[in-house]
């Protein structure tokens, strides 16, 4: 968004960003509402956005790439920016958000029955760039105190192996089976009004 504001618009401090035309206030409330708006437009028709950010992480293809990190009350959604759902975590399942404050990712940590019987239960882990402590600490708070959903969270300093490394990810994907995964259907129908949105 500041990249389209151009660079006599605003300074970058060290933890803040300075601007310096009320214009450029305008302009970026005006871009955060049309991608809120556009990340809606995304979501299953009976759940509602809570948060949403542009974050980097594994598509379908297992190729990191920009995507919409969309949180609902039913759980987390990686979507392209054309709409196709790439990743979901259903909100029961979350079990840890790991996060690097200084690095500026975020881990979400699940784990799911394996659909062979030498794998009883599988941990899945995915990686999205892009998200500081400070962001997730607002939707964390926002599910615990409306939705009564206490999600454990945590600061790490390294990322699990199978969230950086796409065979070892598509590899534990394999042991799960895409059934358990349990992805919402969506499809072009009426969409559900965002609740408790974070701007």
């Amino acid at each position: 968004i500041l990249q389209t504001a151009g660079p006599r618009d605003y300074e970058m401090g060290r933890s803040k960003v300075f601007i310096k035309n009320a214009q450029t206030i305008l302009g970026i409330e005006d871009e955060r509402k049309r991608f809120l708006d556009e990340a809606t437009k995304y979501m299953p028709p009976d759940d509602g956005l809570i948060y949403a950010d542009k974050v980097l992480g594994f598509n379908s293809k297992f190729v990191r790439t920009q995507l919409y990190f969309i949180v609902g009350g039913k759980g987390f959604y990686w979507f392209t920016k054309e709409g196709s759902l790439e990743h979901f975590v259903a909100m029961d399942k979350i079990e840890l958000l790991a996060y690097s404050p200084r690095e500026g990712w975020m881990v979400t940590c699940s784990t799911y029955p394996g659909h062979k019987i030498e794998d009883p239960k599988v941990q899945l882990s995915y990686l999205s760039h892009n998200m500081y402590g400070s962001q997730i600490a607002k939707f964390v708070e926002i599910l615990k105190t409306n939705m009564n959903y206490d999600i454990q969270v945590s600061q790490s300093s390294s990322i699990p192996a199978d969230a950086q490394d796409p065979q070892l990810y598509k590899a534990n994907l394999k042991l799960i089976g895409k059934g358990a995964l349990g992805l919402p259907s969506i499809d072009n129908g009426p969409k559900a009004k965002g609740c408790c949105v974070i701007s």
